[in-house]
């Protein structure tokens, strides 16, 4: 609803929208109940508890199942792989979800945590190492995120912005990049069109004046 109606997140989160959020508002509810959207809050899921739900799905009977979008692999309980060492739990949770696009002719997007910390790195730019062991094999495609921002970059070219590194690619090139922008009031990501290159710039000092005020 925010990213949509570009409403502040803060505001929502802490049930003080404004006068001027709640068009915006009900105007991202109307667009949002026109999209076939089904969403499956259960954080003690397992792999196949995810297949037989989605299967069973009253509204998935008529229609297919155009994308599945699973947001954190590591949340995904193991079953019968509880007491199983993580790589094989992993590697059991990608092979489901494999099978599960295969059933339905679906694709199927999955976000990872990311192990970057070394006490010697200088270089916080993710690549497919820090991935856990067995996604990064499993993968048909490896899209890395990174706001060198969150890392300590002040420099302004990176304010306001991300990449998108290409780091595996079946039957494509790998290893390129691309640039967004970030809107992180709303918590979203667009292509930087000289609208919105405009955008990002005010929302990214509008940011930055806000946090020199909280810190003086």
């Amino acid at each position: 609803m925010c990213s949509v109606g570009k409403v502040a997140v803060d505001r929502v989160i802490a049930g003080t929208p404004s006068e001027t959020d709640w068009p915006h508002l009900v105007q991202s509810v109307s667009e949002l109940h026109d999209t076939k959207i089904d969403l499956l809050d259960d954080r003690s899921i397992t792999p196949q508890e995810l297949r037989s739900q989605i299967n069973s799905m009253p509204d998935l009977t008529d229609r297919p199942l155009d994308l599945l979008v699973v947001d954190g692999l590591q949340t995904l309980r193991g079953g019968a792989y509880k007491d199983a060492p993580s790589h094989e739990r992993l590697d059991h949770a990608m092979q489901e979800l494999r099978f599960l696009a295969q059933e339905r002719d679906c694709a199927v997007v999955v976000t990872s945590q990311l192990n970057r910390f070394h006490p010697d790195r200088r270089d916080y730019r993710p690549n497919l190492n820090d991935l856990p062991s067995p996604v990064d094999q499993l993968a048909d495609a490896v899209f890395l995120l990174h706001r060198p921002e969150i890392d300590g970059n002040e420099s302004w070219e990176w304010q306001g912005r991300a990449e998108i590194v290409v780091a595996k690619q079946q039957g494509g090139s790998s290893s390129k990049s691309s640039i967004v922008g970030f809107l992180g009031r709303y918590m979203k990501f667009v292509n930087l069109t000289a609208a919105s290159v405009e955008e990002v710039e005010a929302a990214t000092m509008a940011a930055n004046h806000g946090a020199r005020g909280i810190s003086s």
